[in-house]
């Protein structure tokens, strides 16, 4: 990018399209700038040259991130709700001991279930973990979805009562 001395935004140096506005006369600083630059404490470049910081890596995206989460239900923690599935008599009688795999959403970032909701299986090994079995991810992913949609169902129905529906 170039700035040039008589503009007040960049514009590519190759660009060649129109100029951009030009820098208000008589500015409340000009005449520092020129006090300084008579006294030979500052110059001011005729044009300078400013080379782009590189690009970071893109995070990948934050699972969810593509529906808006309501924020009148409260979704239940993963490490509390893992646990509740081993207590739960249909959904831990398999003995899956999901709560042990609480440290590695955790480590992930991922705090609440709704973040669990578009995760693929692909996904679930890159982000949260290689060490959870695919068998486990299956059903923590049934889970996730049945759970939400109870969830905004009873959200759903409070809202309802509420307006007098």
């Amino acid at each position: 990018m170039v700035f040039d001395d008589n503009q007040i935004l960049p514009r590519a140096a190759s660009s060649g399209h129109g100029a951009l506005p030009a820098r208000p006369q008589g500015g409340q600083f000009q005449h520092l700038f020129r006090e300084r630059q008579q006294r030979g404490n500052f110059a001011v470049p005729q044009t300078i040259y400013i080379q782009a910081p590189a690009q970071a890596p893109v995070p990948p995206p934050t699972p969810g991130a593509s529906r808006l989460v309501d924020p009148n239900i409260e979704y239940p923690r993963i490490d509390s709700w893992l646990l509740d599935l081993d207590l739960h008599p249909k959904r831990g009688a398999e003995n899956l001991n999901f709560a042990q795999y609480a440290p590695y959403f955790e480590a992930g970032a991922y705090k609440t279930i709704v973040q669990l909701e578009d995760l693929t299986m692909a996904e679930y090994k890159e982000y949260v973990s290689q060490a959870i079995p695919g068998g486990v991810i299956s059903a923590i992913k049934k889970y996730v979805k049945e759970d939400i949609i109870l969830l905004k169902r009873a959200a759903a129905n409070r809202a309802s009562q509420i307006l007098g529906y």
